[in-house]
């Protein structure tokens, strides 16, 4: 028995790949009513997320042929890696990293955040060339500008190519707040007066011995009834 596997044009290259299908005659068992039998074995491994059908045919050397359709099915990965960008209100800050094609071949890609309507994140460039596997590869940017405080800022970002996906996940924070240690304020205001300064105003400042001069204030009033 010979088997072929027939893909869409438009999977071809990535299912070339990932999928692969061999051919198992089991041993005649002597009835002709019976027919000869045969197991598939197919093993699928994409890159990326993909539905499609593809064409199993296989052929007997008298001539027979027999067609089975193949459903195929990968839904999204796990997210690759989480990436954190801190930034200030307003502010934009910056990351970078360097992306390869996961085989030895250059590939077109596209960049995409999503949700599309979030403004926080962009990735530059979005669209693009991978360099190929062992290279120092393609170096992709990541800009974060919050505008609202208290808003948990997070977002995915997804890279393709036609056999491969990247997915990460994106979270933006505010730097954290770092109060003054006490010991490191110094006080503006001098609350002591200064030797000099005292010893200045004592200069200035009359002596008076108040409890003296109340006491001869009584002692005269008292002559004063006396008369």
């Amino acid at each position: 028995l010979d088997l072929k596997l027939v893909f869409a044009p438009d999977h071809a290259e990535a299912l070339g790949r990932s999928c692969s299908v061999t051919i198992e005659a089991l041993p005649d068992k002597g009835s002709r009513s019976e027919g000869a039998e045969a197991i598939l074995h197919l093993e699928f491994a994409p890159l990326r997320p993909i539905r499609t059908t593809v064409q199993a045919l296989v052929t007997h050397p008298a001539g027979g042929l027999w067609r089975f359709l193949l459903d195929l099915a990968a839904d999204a990965a796990e997210p690759d890696d989480t990436i954190e960008i801190v930034s200030a209100m307003n502010k934009t800050s910056t990351v970078s990293f360097h992306l390869t094609n996961q085989f030895d071949k250059p590939a077109q890609f596209s960049a995409i955040i999503l949700p599309e309507v979030q403004t926080a994140f962009v990735v530059r460039p979005n669209t693009g060339t991978l360099a190929p596997y062992g290279s120092e590869g393609t170096r992709l940017m990541l800009d974060f500008t919050p505008s609202e405080y208290g808003k948990n800022y997070s977002a995915q970002l997804i890279i393709d190519t036609e056999e491969m996906q990247w997915i990460y996940e994106l979270k933006g924070s505010f730097p954290q707040y770092q109060p003054p240690e006490a010991q490191a304020v110094e006080g503006k205001v001098e609350t002591h007066i200064s030797r000099d300064v005292e010893e200045s105003l004592s200069y200035y400042r009359p002596q008076r011995n108040y409890a003296k001069i109340n006491t001869q204030a009584v002692k005269k009033h008292d002559r004063h009834d006396a008369f």
